[in-house]
């Protein structure tokens, strides 16, 4: 079986397809972490690792300072571990360009099945920290409080595992735009969509294709 990227739309999710160009660095600070492409990528890429295996302690540290004044490290921990579980897909982070001294883009990459987004990497401090994504930077500039982000995820895990959403599939090239009949919240980028097609008798629906999501609209 196959594995595509896919774009879910609002009712829609999109899965893979969202690579981009490389680009090259400048630069460095007399203390701290160099402001390098480099270094904000292999920044990314601690941040990454930790979190494919669940080690939510070691994130917090690699996230943006407007984050953190936002969210404290035990409620971060907290909404990490209900909305992403055991951790997120491992990948590959690989630096794409500074765009100005203290912002870089880099491009991470799903090991499982290739699917990759850009993620912004922004200078402060003397430390590479991530902006996050976009879902996790509305709800900071909501300043949506993290019991209400746990309570919306645990109430969509539910929902997931009681019922399977009807949906339009349209495949074109390595990936796929899944446009739902019935809005779905607490959807956002990196997450995995499973397609399944039903079964008619009792042996149960069928796993048909699968894939990371990276845009949703």
């Amino acid at each position: 079986m196959r594995t595509l990227p896919v774009l879910v739309v609002a009712t829609a999710l999109t899965l893979g397809g969202c690579g981009v160009a490389g680009g090259d660095d400048s630069g460095t600070t007399p203390t701290g972490e160099p402001q390098t492409l480099e270094a904000a990528t292999a920044a990314r890429q601690e941040l990454d690792d930790a979190s494919a295996t669940g080690d939510w302690k070691r994130v917090y540290p690699r996230l943006s300072n407007e984050i953190r004044s936002v969210y404290t490290e035990t409620e971060m921990t907290d909404m990490f571990e209900v909305c992403s579980g055991k951790g997120a897909p491992t990948s590959v982070a690989t630096g794409v360009r500074l765009t100005d001294p203290t912002h870089a883009q880099v491009k991470v990459t799903t090991t499982q099945d290739g699917d990759s987004w850009v993620a912004t990497m922004v200078y402060e401090d003397g430390r590479w920290h991530s902006v996050g994504g976009e879902g996790l930077r509305e709800n900071v500039r909501k300043r949506t409080p993290a019991t209400k982000i746990i309570e919306d995820c645990r109430a969509e895990l539910t929902k997931a595992e009681q019922e399977l959403l009807p949906l339009h599939v349209d495949r074109a090239a390595d990936s796929m735009r899944l446009e739902l009949e019935e809005p779905l919240s607490g959807v956002a980028r990196g997450q995995a969509a499973v397609l399944y097609l039903p079964s008619p008798d009792d042996l149960g629906d069928i796993v048909i294709g699968s894939g990371t999501i990276c845009e949703t609209v």
